[in-house]
């Protein structure tokens, strides 16, 4: 079996709009996404959510991501879009990617919030591999730190794709 592990935000949708206005809302003022994450759990929490349940609709698509999920998808892989964000808010995840037309096999979101996005997709990956033994697997994704981890926490070398968004 081949799998394909896609990230979805800042792989295949650039948020830095959505998440100006949901700072916005939330606190007065329009901060970067790398201001954003420095803030406190709860904060951060609450503009995220803010983001992809009121201003998903300001979400950029990033042609070199869906292009390479394309791609996986004719060359026969089983594709897996990982999101951090949580599963209450999965239909507005769903609604993106249907809207853009992006093929996806399962969409993957998390329950809580007690680990980092890097450590809960790692671990999802390898509890995902252990129940369908895939002998090739790609993970598409826009942080190399992230691709690094996962690799690790894998102890398996996997082909990371890193994508940068040139918008």
């Amino acid at each position: 079996m081949r799998i394909a592990f896609i990230d979805f935000d800042g792989t295949l949708f650039d948020e830095r709009e959505s998440l100006e206005q949901a700072s916005l809302k939330v606190l007065g003022k329009k901060l970067s996404k790398e201001e954003i994450r420095k803030l406190p759990k709860n904060i951060k929490s609450k503009i995220y959510e803010t983001n992809i349940t009121e201003f998903y609709n300001l979400y950029k698509p990033i042609k070199e991501g869906i292009d390479r999920v394309l791609e996986l998808k004719r060359q026969g892989y089983k594709i897996i879009i990982l999101t951090a964000r949580l599963c209450k808010n999965k239909e507005f995840v769903e609604k993106i990617l249907k809207s853009n037309n992006i093929p996806y096999d399962e969409l993957i979101c998390r329950e809580d919030l007690s680990l980092k996005d890097e450590e809960w997709k790692a671990k999802t990956i390898k509890e995902f591999l252990e129940k369908f033994k895939a002998e090739d697997i790609v993970v598409l994704e826009d942080k190399e730190e992230n691709i690094a981890y996962i690799e690790k926490y894998l102890n398996r070398k996997i082909k990371g794709i890193l994508i940068i968004n040139q918008n």
